[in-house]
Parts: C-alpha cells; sequence; structure tokens
C-alpha cells in the first residue's frame, strides 16, 4: 500500500509528520530518497531522512535518487 503524504505538516515538521503517520499504521519498512546532503549542508539545512530514520520505530531505507 502506498501512502501520499503530502500537504502540510500540521503540528510540526516534515520529519515528525511522517513518523507520527508511521506510528498511527503499522507498516513493516518505509523507504524514502534524499538529497545526498553531507557536511556543513546538512548542518545548515537538516535532512528530514535523518530525523526520520532515527525517530521512526519501523525500518527505513534510504535512497538516493
Amino acid at each position: 500500500m502506498w501512502a501520499n503524504i503530502c500537504g502540510p505538516a500540521w503540528g510540526g515538521g516534515t520529519a515528525d509528520s511522517i513518523v507520527s503517520y508511521l506510528a498511527s499504521r503499522h507498516n513493516t519498512m518505509l523507504a524514502m530518497t534524499t538529497h545526498g546532503r553531507s557536511g556543513l549542508s546538512q548542518v545548515v539545512a537538516g535532512s528530514v531522512s535523518h530525523e526520520v530514520l532515527h525517530e521512526a520505530a519501523c525500518p527505513v531505507a534510504i535512497l538516493r535518487p
């Protein structure tokens, strides 16, 4: 089943919305892409995929497009 998580992030940031969605579902795995930033650019811009990877209770696969 594909989930469409697009739209406003109510009550938090994008990563918080994704983690909340996953907590309310019984997903077995999440796959998401990343821009592949590293170093200072990641620190300044942040990384949604990094935050989801560390906060989600289910397995998360991070892929570069």
